[in-house]
């Protein structure tokens, strides 16, 4: 939560390697590159020399990106073997800017906010319908990743905190019911996309669309999704005075399922089912 996706590069003389983080704090963190024997050999050169790190900073409680460079030393290198290695590398920040700490410190309280929030509202089923994600900055349409299967479009029905209704090609459901429980959801929202556990609950529901099914999970607890979603169930929940039941019925917000349509925030047509 809080760093831009694609957006985390280690400087190595006049070049940027794409590093992705794997922890960060004030003094110290860890990062995870992909490359080849020629540049592991180079980072390794290049360890406790002063180095640069660029990141770059997004939340809904910003009001615009954040972008840093901090000065590191490259303390360790855990490589594997072969080509085309991915590797982990320990860092030491170096004089961590005023600003850097203040983002740390924002995220981490926020991460304590908003996990509280979560868990008040773990047996709540109050969900925001299709047509006012908008609103929420998130695209509709989002992706299912199947461990050991792939990656396939779906539009969602209703999400909320820990639980979301979504309609799904009619081709995955034999995958879906063959023991598979766990799966990722990847979500778009205007300034990027994030990834949030869930598992399949009950069984997948015919609908009156032709080749669509409706597949309901929980969703365990993402600080991004309950960043985001927060403040719509929040006046939801002052509006009802009683959150409202997501029953996974066909009742309700409707989308109609175009399995080769685009995404809301735009971008390439794609398939709904990617192989």
């Amino acid at each position: 939560m809080g760093l831009k996706k694609r957006h985390t590069f280690i400087k190595l003389k006049d070049f940027f390697l794409y590093a992705v983080p794997v922890k960060i704090g004030f003094t110290s963190g860890k990062i995870l590159l992909s490359m080849s024997e020629r540049e592991i050999a180079l980072l390794e050169s290049m360890k406790e020399s002063p180095q640069q790190l660029r990141m770059r900073f997004v939340s809904p409680r910003f009001s615009h990106e954040i972008g840093l460079f901090l000065k590191i030393l490259i303390k360790q290198i855990h490589s594997g073997n072969g080509a085309g290695n991915a590797v982990l590398v320990d860092l030491k920040i170096l004089s961590p800017s005023d600003d850097f700490k203040t983002i740390l410190i924002d995220l981490f309280q926020l991460y304590e906010e908003l996990e509280q929030a979560w868990e008040a509202r773990k047996e709540s089923r109050t969900g925001i319908p299709t047509r006012l994600l908008q609103q929420a900055e998130i695209s509709s349409a989002l992706h299912l990743i199947i461990p050991g299967s792939g990656r396939y479009r779906c539009l969602v029905k209703e999400i909320g905190l820990t639980t979301c209704s979504l309609y799904i090609s009619k081709s995955l459901a034999p995958a879906l019911n063959n023991g598979i429980e766990q799966l990722s959801l990847e979500v778009v929202w205007s300034q990027g996309s994030f990834l949030v556990q869930a598992a399949i609950t009950g069984t997948i529901q015919d609908t009156h669309q032709e080749g669509v099914k409706l597949l309901t999970a929980e969703l365990q607890f993402s600080p991004a999704l309950t960043d985001l979603l927060l403040p719509m169930i929040r006046m939801i929940e002052e509006r009802t005075g009683d959150p409202p039941r997501e029953d996974g019925g066909e009742n309700g917000d409707s989308q109609s399922y175009n399995a080769q349509g685009g995404d809301s925030q735009g971008g390439d047509t794609e398939e709904a089912e990617i192989t």
